[in-house]
Parts: C-alpha cells; structure tokens; sequence
C-alpha cells in the first residue's frame, strides 16, 4: 500500500511542477483522478463499520472539496515562483514565501478541523487512520515538489 501511495504523490508532485502549463479544465480533470484514487485507497486502508463510513464519507467529501481549493493555491503560488525564477526579486520572493507559509497553515488547519468532525461523526480510531494517511500523503507531495523545484540559493540577487 506504501508504495501504491508513493506512487500517487510523486504522480501528483511531477504534475504539480507542471500545471502552469495545463488549463483549469485540465487541473479539475487531474485532481478527480487524484482524488478517486485517494477514496479508493481509504476503502482499502481504513476498516470502517457500517455506522463508521455513514458518519465519515458526507465529511470527506466536504474535506476533499476543500482540500482542492488549497491545491489550486499551491498551484498558483509553484507557478508564481517557477515563472519568474531566476530573477525574482527579494519582495516579490518575501510575498511569495508569505503567500506559501499561510497556504501550508490553511492546509494543516484544514486537516486539524476535519480530523475533530471526523472523530466526532465515527470514531477515534477512523479519524486518526484518516489523518495518518492524509498526512502521509500530503508530505510525499510535498516532498516530490520541493525536489523538482529550482533551489532559491541558486537564484540571482536583485
């Protein structure tokens, strides 16, 4: 299952670096996909009761409607940055950062909120499981984008 979800994020990751030049017909088709696979790997790695995925589903798919939103910021600011890249200039690199630390804040604040009314419509243990494989998830994205990203010590001083 690890290496099925590795799969994905690095999937996920190499078309993120690229999205600048996809459509926003093109993005929504992506992130569907993207997100098929992800209920799909939720079926198979969170053993829910009957009870337990009545409660859960209504809330991540709400989550996941959500979650798209802060996708398509992260989208945004990586094609920001890969745009003017090398020479961004130190404000323009300052609101960017800006921009890319309160994104990462809404994403945890995001999972932190569903958690609390994932634990409180099923159980403890399917919100934990939940949140263990979101985060997983999250960070192998994340780590697959910052790898193909150009690093900032290699830009020109403006």
């Amino acid at each position: 299952m690890k290496f099925l979800l590795l799969s994905i994020a690095l999937l996920m990751g190499s078309i993120a670096t690229t999205y600048a030049q996809l459509t926003p017909e093109e993005i929504n088709i992506v992130q569907n996909m993207f997100g098929a696979e992800k209920r799909s790997l939720i079926v198979q790695s969170i053993k829910m009761t009957p009870s337990d995925s009545v409660g859960f589903w209504p809330i991540y798919d709400k989550y996941e409607a959500d979650r798209k939103e802060i996708g398509k910021k992260r989208i945004e600011l990586i094609t920001r940055f890969v745009s003017k890249y090398p020479a961004i200039s130190n404000e323009e690199l300052s609101e960017l950062m800006d921009d890319i630390i309160d994104m990462e804040d809404d994403q945890q604040d995001l999972m932190e909120t569903y958690y609390g009314k994932i634990k409180k419509a099923s159980s403890v243990v399917v919100a934990a499981q939940w949140y263990q494989l979101e985060s997983y998830i999250t960070t192998a994205i994340r780590l697959s984008i910052q790898e193909k990203l150009p690093f900032v010590g290699g830009m020109k001083k403006k």
